[in-house]
């Protein structure tokens, strides 16, 4: 009898120790270890598979002169309409893209989400030198690459600030038209400590009496950036900032 006791705990030893064994030994066909994921951008690839369309630097540069809000360069490319209040392109200005209004289109800037937490829309009144900061845009029309919230239904623009020039430059733009309507800007760039720390920034401004009585107006945006360019990275702190006065009919 004490034999057999004897020999049914050794079995049991086995038994436990073949399952502690078990326990330990991963089945590789249903566990994966998975590394992290991070988003580097919001920008659609060339074989996305949805309508896009690119704005350069050049064009970017050759619209900030015109004064008028960035709706109207967008509405330059299929799907998009824009039309603003005063009947100038300045002021209060608004746009659909496939239909949808703007709060079912996402608007970002280097990435930051530029869409209102009031009602999801972004609000084109005062932003009609941001042209001038810029150095891409890119519109994708539908569905697509949305970063924020649920509005990416008529489409998504994604916005990039440029490159900081490590050439010093000072450039001054002007443009005049109809019903007093003017627009006058400025950039620059400064090495503080030769090309490692870059100090540039741009103030541009319009004025205009309006198409439409009461509809005056005085808008414009500033920017201000410093960066630091070492070895093996790049740190860069901006600045974006709008203002806008407008007449009786706002």
């Amino acid at each position: 009898m004490k034999k057999t006791i004897g020999v049914a705990m050794a079995a049991a030893c086995v038994a436990s120790v073949q399952m502690a064994q078990a326990q330990t030994t991963l089945d590789t066909l249903k566990v994966q270890n998975l590394h992290e994921v991070v988003v580097k951008g919001v920008r659609a690839p060339k074989n996305a598979p949805f309508a896009v369309a690119n704005i350069k630097s050049s064009e970017l540069q050759k619209f900030a002169t015109s004064g008028k809000e960035m709706t109207f360069l967008f509405s330059r490319t299929p799907g998009v309409l824009a039309w603003s209040e005063n009947g100038m392109g300045t002021g209060a200005a608004y746009m659909r893209m496939r239909g949808a209004g703007g709060s079912r289109i996402n608007v970002t800037i280097d990435g930051v989400p530029l869409n209102s937490p009031e009602d999801q829309t972004v609000f084109w009144a005062n932003m009609n030198s941001y042209a001038s900061l810029l150095g891409s845009a890119q519109i994708q029309r539908g569905i697509g690459t949305s970063t924020n919230g649920d509005g990416a239904f008529g489409g998504s623009i994604s916005l990039a600030t440029k490159a900081p020039s490590t050439v010093p430059y000072v450039e001054l733009t002007g443009s005049f038209g109809s019903y007093n309507t003017w627009n006058t800007g400025i950039n620059f760039s400064a090495n503080l400590i030769g090309n490692s720390l870059i100090f540039d920034g741009a103030y541009h401004e319009t004025n205009t009496d309006g198409y439409i009585h009461g509809t005056s107006g005085r808008s414009g945006s500033y920017y201000g950036g410093l960066t630091w360019i070492g070895s093996n990275f790049k740190l860069s702190y901006k600045n974006i900032g709008n203002f806008e006065k407008t007449g009786q009919a706002w």
